[in-house]
């Protein structure tokens, strides 16, 4: 015999005397199929996007892809870009503007032997429909890095095109599934500089994590430069899209979950 109630954030299950917690999380995860808000989820964190990879009609139900030919470079989620030239990107049909993405990732291999340091896979967030403006995630590259970054228009130097505001060395192994969860949350607080605050997170694997409050800084050397002003580039607070991208690199993502932030 069971039963079940909610308790804050908690699910609780109750089955044979053994009490079984379970996070709204986890239930939003049962979501079977894209941009279903459920009634677990509705009270806590409410899905956004449900990516299970189960046929190519229901991913391009979700994502509109930007760059790459398709079905060629992408099998349901396998995604795999043969150079820079050539990359794959695609971004999600909904936005969101505080979120939790969580994944499933397996790097494969660099394509080919020979490219740029940048080149790997990546999680977007806050995405602009012209994509000027984003957040990303870089979950594998080919310099050996995991990093935070954002772009935005008005960026000089540094932040030209895009600038890491948080990093660190590691490399995914190849071939090894990774959990990832990736937030974007824009704080109710201020910055010391009178910016928004927007904090960032990065998981990969069961041990590496990056965290980084983003006060207009465009580099990882500072934390709250002056602004307006040439070092700083405004933190990102629009909702905007979320996406996935691959730079002369081939990947398998699954299970991408998208979920507001209470």
């Amino acid at each position: 015999m069971s039963a079940s109630r909610r308790d804050g954030n908690e699910l609780q299950t109750k089955w044979g005397g053994i009490v079984m917690k379970r996070s709204m999380a986890w239930q939003c995860a049962l979501a079977a199929a894209a941009l279903v808000v459920s009634s677990v989820c509705s009270a806590g964190a409410a899905t956004v996007l449900n990516d299970p990879c189960t046929d190519l009609a229901s991913w391009q139900a979700i994502w509109t892809q930007t760059d790459g030919s398709a079905p060629t470079v992408i099998n349901i989620c396998s995604i795999s870009s043969t150079s820079t030239a050539a990359a794959f990107e695609a971004h999600s049909t909904v936005t969101t503007a505080p979120a939790r993405i969580t994944l499933s990732f397996t790097h494969s291999s660099f394509n080919p032997s020979t490219g740029s340091a940048f080149d790997g896979a990546n999680v977007l967030a806050r995405r602009s429909a012209t994509g000027t403006t984003q957040y990303m995630f870089s979950l594998s590259r080919r310099d050996g890095k995991i990093m935070i970054k954002k772009k935005s228009p008005g960026g000089s130097g540094a932040c030209a095109g895009s600038c890491s505001i948080k990093q660190t060395t590691f490399a995914p192994p190849v071939g090894v599934p990774q959990a990832v969860t990736a937030t974007v949350k824009t704080e109710a607080t201020t910055c010391s500089n009178g910016q928004p605050k927007v904090t960032l997170t990065l998981k990969v694997g069961s041990s590496t994590t990056l965290t980084v409050t983003d006060c207009g800084q465009i580099d990882t050397s500072s934390s709250a430069p002056t602004c307006p002003g040439a070092s700083c580039v405004p933190p990102i607070t629009a909702a905007g899209q979320i996406g996935i991208t691959a730079y002369g690199s081939s990947y398998t993502y699954d299970n991408l979950l998208v979920t507001d932030l209470p």
